[in-house]
């Protein structure tokens, strides 16, 4: 039922659903991705903390020391999340469009993967896949959080790097914890 599913939602064009089935899917992709194709051994965070509750990283390396936050896109890189309504989550710096955007420093790594055509968009095997260290997110205009969407530069500018970029990302977190 589930390929039912998808391929209805692709046959009527709609991808944001087909996001919504593959969120979760996408976090396990990733995990198998990094763990086959860097030196990397992540897990999922409900596996590190134990817990079920809702998360700003969806990944993290066995010793704790990387976040990475999933994310599947098809069109544009939004990086805004859903969260439930708090005092921290409805000031106008965090949210100003319904969604709420990253603090920096609830994770290190986004990790996309896209879909390069709605043809063969359940063909994970197709899927770019790009991760994007935080600090190229930060918006220069309120310092404190991460932009709403990946300008499409900085993505290009990482693709084919994804290997590199984790790995990097986590040497310089295990060197930050040495001093």
């Amino acid at each position: 039922y589930m390929k039912i599913a998808c391929d209805d939602f692709l046959k009527k064009g709609n991808i944001r659903e087909l996001g919504k089935i593959f969120s979760e899917v996408n976090e396990y992709i990733h995990k198998d991705w990094i763990n086959k194709n860097t030196t990397l051994n992540v897990i999922r965070n409900d596996e590190y903390t134990n817990n079920n509750v809702g998360f700003d990283y969806d990944l993290v390396t066995k010793d704790g020391l990387l976040k990475i936050q999933s994310k599947i896109r098809y069109n544009r890189l939004y990086i805004e999340q859903t969260r439930r309504p708090s005092a921290g989550n409805t000031t106008d710096s965090r949210s100003s469009s319904g969604y709420v955007r990253y603090a920096v420093g609830e994770c290190d790594v986004f990790l996309f993967s896209k879909p390069k055509d709605i043809e063969t968009y359940l063909d994970i095997d197709s899927w770019e896949i790009v991760a994007i260290p935080e600090h190229e997110l930060i918006d220069p205009k309120k310092p404190k959080y991460l932009k709403t969407a990946v300008p499409i530069r900085v993505y290009k500018k990482y693709v084919g790097k994804t290997k590199e970029v984790l790995e990097s990302s986590y040497l310089l977190k295990k060197g930050s914890t040495k001093k």
